[in-house]
């Protein structure tokens, strides 16, 4: 996985940004969002990454 960039000041749903293709995606933590307990992110953490025209984002369980 690309390097999990974390500025300070996030709301806890965002675990933080990656960088892919010179662009900076936000990682959402949707086990955050239904309420679940926050699961550590780890090299090897599958990431699914949703684009369309306008935004590009990923999505960790």
């Amino acid at each position: 996985m690309a390097e999990l960039l974390k500025p300070l000041g996030l709301p806890t749903f965002l675990s933080g940004f990656i960088n892919i293709e010179g662009q900076a995606i936000p990682v959402i933590a949707l086990s955050i969002l239904i309420g679940s307990a926050e699961q550590s992110i780890e090299m090897y953490t599958p990431l699914i990454i949703l684009e369309n025209e306008e935004i590009s984002m990923a999505l960790i369980s």
